[in-house]
């Protein structure tokens, strides 16, 4: 592997849109928001708990993914350069050493591309519930609906696939 692909920059690109987005949405609409926003909801996307209209509170959970999804980019791109996959795999022992090349290049782009999807889904999932949460104080919604839960739900799929996989790919070589 020498570098990311069309499709890791793909992800990265929407990363990036998703996190710009959250960052937007609430300083566009910061001055029709009513003096009390939602802060917090349950697992049903009901708001069960609302705070006075904060600036700082609307951009928290993307001022926090934002840095994350940016610094995440030098640890992958390094990851998807180094000449030999095994010196990124942290194993106990000599396990590292021992496995093969082909098996290592496996984890490495099996690696590299879930980092990029779950910061991905990430980066949407505090887009959609800084949307929601904007749209619940307007009046427009009663909840964030069921995007926030089904994005939370795929993640938590693709974080137990990925461990599932490498878990195989590293024991079973």
């Amino acid at each position: 592997m020498q570098g990311l692909n069309r499709w890791h920059w793909v992800i990265i690109s929407l990363t990036l849109l998703f996190s710009v987005a959250a960052l937007y949405y609430p300083v566009r609409y910061y001055s029709e928001l009513p003096p009390q926003i939602p802060t917090h909801f349950s697992l049903t996307g009901e708001p069960d708990s609302w705070s006075e209209k904060n600036l700082g509170e609307l951009l928290l959970a993307p001022l926090l993914v934002l840095p994350g999804a940016v610094l995440l980019l030098p640890l992958v791109w390094w990851m998807s350069t180094v000449k030999d996959p095994r010196q990124i795999l942290s194993l106990p022992g000599k396990k590292a050493t021992e496995i093969p090349l082909k098996i290592a290049e496996q984890i490495r782009g099996l690696t590299i591309t879930h980092i990029l999807i779950i910061q991905m889904l990430v980066s949407l999932l505090v887009f959609l519930i800084v949307i929601g949460q904007i749209m619940v104080a307007l009046g427009i919604r009663t909840s964030l609906g069921y995007g926030s839960l089904l994005v939370t739900m795929i993640l938590l799929g693709d974080s137990i696939i990925l461990i599932w996989r490498l878990f195989c790919l590293t024991y079973r070589s």
